[in-house]
Formats: structure tokens, sequence, C-alpha cells
């Protein structure tokens, strides 16, 4: 009896926080790459505008995580934008320099972001900070490395680059269990540079929050802690800006509950 309350205490949590989450409403913007160098070749090339409208953005991520001994847990990503999407129809070439050769024209967009917070389990994970760094690769040059869980990413080759926008806040939760593993990570606060003003506009940084979730396709875990952490994660990912996302305050009651999961877990493995 006690273990199907909790189990339909877990469930309505999670009911609650998928109806939280699906007020989360995809935010048109439009992106002006005429103030890339070397774009404007780019649009001569294959007849574009330089400009458009997206509502989301998707690419690749590689990220370490690891646990700090006392609870917690640190993360560190890297991620690549491949494409920009407007109504899951992605934005073709024929108006976007994203990702087509530098030599003609094109520019690499990519993300330097960390996590941190409290670990519910060896693998769930509820974010209580961050940070965030999204920048536009002009020579397509750039090469970044993940070095430590704990610190942000190094790159290198990046002397061109320009500064889109920036977040130090940042709450969320993921589960490495597949397949596949997902993760919900929120940016809040996210400020645009006096460039970033100019290559995406129609937001308004005072209200909107950098949504970021994906999917998880492999998780290595390192070999020399017998399966634990620290992992090695690889995966798909989207990002688009909300205009409604969830608290804080919600996403830790899923932490709650992740934890209250685990211990039911346990307890089923002990009496089986």
């Amino acid at each position: 009896m006690k273990m199907k309350k909790t189990l339909a205490s877990l469930a309505l949590v999670a009911v609650a926080f998928a109806s939280t989450s699906a007020m989360a409403d995809q935010v048109p913007f439009t992106v002006n790459e005429t103030g890339i160098p070397g774009v404007s070749n780019w649009d001569t090339i294959v007849g574009a505008t330089g400009s458009f409208t997206a509502n989301n953005m998707g690419g690749k991520y590689d990220e370490q995580v690891g646990l700090n001994g006392d609870g917690t847990f640190s993360a560190s990503a890297i991620g690549t934008f491949a494409a920009y999407y407007n109504n899951a129809t992605q934005i073709g070439s024929d108006k976007s320099a994203l990702g087509a050769p530098e030599s003609l024209g094109g520019y690499k967009l990519y993300a330097v972001f960390t996590a941190s917070g409290n670990a519910t389990s060896n693998t769930t994970f509820a974010g209580t900070s961050g940070t965030l760094n999204i920048y536009v690769d002009t020579g397509s040059n750039t090469s970044c490395s993940i070095t430590s869980f704990t610190t942000a990413a190094t790159c290198a080759g990046n002397g061109d680059d320009l500064l889109v926008g920036t977040s130090t806040t940042s709450y969320g939760t993921g589960d490495l269990v597949g397949p596949p593993g997902a993760f919900n990570i929120y940016f809040s606060n996210f400020a645009l540079t006096s460039f970033g003003q100019t290559y995406w506009t129609g937001i308004d940084t005072l209200q909107f929050t950098l949504q970021t979730n994906g999917d998880i396709d492999i998780v290595t875990p390192d070999p020399t802690t017998g399966g634990l952490p620290p992992y090695s994660i690889h995966g798909d990912f989207s990002a688009n800006f909300a205009s409604v996302v969830p608290e804080p305050a919600s996403l830790a009651l899923v932490g709650v509950a992740l934890l209250g999961l685990g211990a039911v877990t346990r307890r089923r493995n002990r009496k089986d």
C-alpha cells in the first residue's frame, strides 16, 4: 500500500511538471546574418537576403558530468548548432549561411555552458545554477575541449569569434537512464551583447528565458570508477526562447520526485 501511494504521489508531481512545461511557448525572433563578416558572399551566391524568422535551434553537444562527493554534481558542456528551425521546418542554406563553408561566407554557432546542483542519484540531477555563453565562429575554426566537469570548456582559435549573449542563472533536471536519457535546462536572465542585439532581434531579454532541452545518445562511464560518474555524454539538443517556463521551485519538486523514485526502487530491489 505504501509503495502504491508513493508511486501515485510521484505520478502527480510528474503530471504537474508536464503541465507546467507544456506552457512554454517558443518565441519567434529574426536572425540577421548580414553583420557577420563574409556572409554577404554567401547571400550573393545563393540569392539569400541575410535575414529570416526562426523559433528554434538544434544541434549536437558533448558533456562531462561528475559528483562532487557532497551530494552535488557539476557538469561542463559544448554545444554546436547545426541549423535554425521555424515551426519544425529547417531553415535551409537558401536562407541561412550557418554551417556553410567559411571560404564562401559561412559561419558556425556554438555554446559553452556549465551546470551544477543536487545529485538525486548517480544518474538523476536537479540543477540549481549554471552559465551559458553563445558565440558566432566567423572563421569556422574554433576548437573547444572539456578538461574537467568542474570547469567550463576551453576553446582555441576563437580570436575572431563574436559573443552573442550570456546567462549566469540556470536551473533544470536531467536523467541519464534511457533509452534515451533526457534533460531540460533553463537559462534565465539571458543578456544579448551589442552584436547579439543586431544578430537576434525581436527578443525582450528582460522577459524571455532561453530554454535548452535534449536527449542523450551515448553515456560513457569512467572505467576507473566501476561505472560511476564522471560520465562523458553525447547527444542532440534544441534551444529556443520561451515566454513561460517552469519556475525553479517546480523543478525542485521534480528533483524530490526523482529522489523518492530512487528510494522506492532501492526498497523494491531489497525485497526482490
